[in-house]
């Protein structure tokens, strides 16, 4: 049972890493190609979609002898979005706090703006950026990520999910 375990965390880590470098290659492509935010939103959903998919099925056939449960494969992905989360709010936080922290002053501007077209007092808009630093942004992204892992493991699990061929489980009960 630990070996379960532990070949379900050390695959789910392995994926999530993998999964994470094809998310910040993606942002570089959405970048590059300067994507709208409803088509980033669904090419996120896409990646980290077929991400899961391939991530699982591999988990499935060489670790489970080719059988997965919905719920073990929802899990497994849920698993594989939340480590590919951390892996890209790591390099996000590394971004706007060493590399690039005058992206977190056009941020504050952007917001700004934002804040004063729907309304907001200076005083409002003031306690909001003050809440708002590298870590607070990286934080907020994992918990978008591993939520938009979430939905697109729902939907992978389906595809994913294999079960155990009964008379193959029998020939084997009788060996």
């Amino acid at each position: 049972m630990n070996d379960k375990k532990s070949s379900l965390l050390k695959s789910a880590m392995n994926g999530g890493v993998i999964t994470g470098i094809i998310l910040i290659f993606s942002f570089m492509f959405m970048l590059l190609f300067k994507f709208g935010n409803s088509i980033q939103f669904f090419f996120i959903i896409a990646v980290l979609g077929f991400c899961n998919y391939s991530i699982a099925k591999k988990y499935r056939d060489r670790e489970l002898d080719g059988t997965i449960s919905y719920e073990k494969s929802l899990g497994f992905g849920f698993l594989v979005s939340l480590f590919a989360s951390i892996i890209v709010a790591f390099i996000v936080y590394a971004e706007l706090s060493f590399m690039k922290p005058a992206l977190m002053d056009q941020l504050f501007e952007v917001i700004k703006i934002q804040y004063e077209k729907m309304g907001y007092s200076k005083q409002q808009i003031d306690s909001v950026l003050q809440i708002l630093n590298p870590l607070t942004i990286s934080f907020m992204m994992i918990l978008f990520f591993t939520f938009l892992g979430f939905i697109s493991s729902l939907f992978s699990a389906m595809f994913v999910r294999k079960d155990g061929n009964t008379f193959n489980q029998s020939m084997k009960n009788i060996e």
